[in-house]
C-alpha cells in the first residue's frame, strides 16, 4: 500500500479553500496544514478542514511531500522557488508564472532537484473537451469566448493571464502545428490592465483561431467553436456539452449530442497529481507546456502594449 502524501495548502482564499476540499477528498493524500500570509485565512481554512495551520511558509513546505500554491499569481515564483529548494512537489494555479524568465527559472530548478510541477489549467480535465481531444478533431477554424462578471479577485495580473490562458493552453494541444503569426488588440477598462481583450492566431498548418476574453462581461460564457472539413462542434466549458454537426452520406446536415458525465475537475487533476508523485508517472499538464501557453500570452499582451 502506497504510503500518504503529506499535503500543505498555500494561500487560504477562494482557491486555496477549493483545493483543501478536494485533497481531503483523495484518500492518497493527507491534508497537513495550511498556511496564508494573512493568518486570520489560514486559521479559519484549518479549522473548517480539521488540519494544522501554519505561521510559517518555510515549516510547512519542510513538513510536506507536496503543495497546492494558490496564492495570487504574483507570488507564484517566490513561493514556488522556496519549495522546489526544501524539496517539495508543486501544483501551481495558472498562470504558471507572471513572467516567461521566472517560468524558465522554476523549470531548471524542478529538473535540478528531480521534482514535478503541475500547472492548473483546469479545462484539460473538462468531460467535454476529453471528448473531443479523443474525437480526434482536425480544426481549420476555432472561435473562442471566455466571458466573465467583475470580479476583484484575480485582477493583480489582466485578462489575458487570468482567463485568455485557459484556452491558450487548450488551442495547443487541438492545434498540431506551429505559430506563424500573431495579432491582438485589448483595453483596460474597469482595472489598469486589459480587461477585455481579442487575438487572432494563424498556425503553419493553415489553421486560423480568434480567441476573445472579458473579465467586464454582463453575462458568463466559456465557449469554443471548432470547424474542420465537413463538420463543426460546439463546446460548452460551463454545463459542459459537446455538440457536432456534420454532412452525412446523403449530403444533410446531422447533430450528434455527445452524453458527456460532468466531473469535478479540480479533484481529477489534484488526483492526477498526486498519483503521478506516487506512481513517478508523466504529469499531464506540466511545467513545460505552461511554458509554451506563457510566451504566447506574452506575445499577446506586447502586441497589445
Amino acid at each position: 500500500m502506497l504510503k500518504k502524501l503529506k499535503y500543505g495548502i498555500i494561500g487560504a482564499g477562494h482557491l486555496g479553500n477549493y483545493h483543501a476540499m478536494q485533497i481531503n477528498e483523495i484518500n492518497t493524500a493527507s491534508l497537513i496544514g495550511i498556511y496564508d500570509i494573512i493568518g486570520s485565512n489560514s486559521l479559519n481554512l484549518s479549522k473548517k478542514y480539521k488540519t494544522q495551520q501554519y505561521l510559517s511558509l518555510d515549516q510547512l513546505i519542510k513538513d510536506c511531500d507536496a503543495v497546492s500554491i494558490a496564492t495570487p499569481a504574483t507570488n507564484h515564483f517566490e513561493v514556488a522557488k522556496i519549495a522546489l529548494e526544501n524539496n517539495c512537489h508543486l501544483f501551481v494555479e495558472k498562470p504558471f508564472t507572471k513572467t516567461i524568465s521566472e517560468a524558465q527559472k522554476l523549470i531548471a530548478l524542478k529538473n535540478k532537484k528531480n521534482l514535478k510541477i503541475q500547472v492548473g489549467h483546469i479545462e484539460r480535465f473538462n468531460p467535454a473537451f476529453i471528448q473531443l481531444m479523443n474525437n480526434k478533431s482536425n480544426p481549420e477554424f476555432i472561435e473562442s469566448h471566455r466571458l466573465s462578471l467583475y470580479n476583484p479577485r484575480g485582477t493583480d495580473v489582466d485578462v489575458i493571464l487570468d482567463l485568455m490562458v485557459h484556452d491558450i493552453d487548450l488551442i495547443l494541444k487541438l492545434v498540431p502545428s506551429k505559430i506563424k503569426n500573431i495579432y491582438a488588440s485589448g483595453k483596460a477598462v474597469l482595472t489598469d490592465s486589459v480587461d477585455l481583450a481579442n487575438s487572432r492566431i494563424e498556425f503553419e498548418n493553415g489553421c486560423t483561431v480568434n480567441l476573445t476574453a472579458s473579465r467586464i462581461s454582463l453575462k458568463q460564457m466559456r465557449q469554443m467553436r471548432i470547424f474542420e472539413k465537413k463538420s463543426y462542434s460546439l463546446i460548452d466549458f460551463n454545463v459542459p456539452s459537446l455538440n457536432t454537426w456534420k454532412i452525412n452520406k446523403n449530403k444533410k446536415l446531422e447533430e450528434i449530442k455527445y452524453t458527456i458525465n460532468p466531473t469535478n475537475a479540480l479533484y481529477e487533476e489534484l488526483f492526477c497529481f498526486v498519483n503521478s508523485i506516487q506512481s513517478d508517472e508523466k504529469i499531464l499538464v506540466p511545467a513545460e507546456e505552461a511554458l509554451l501557453t506563457l510566451e504566447i500570452a506574452d506575445k499577446i499582451q506586447k502586441i497589445i502594449e
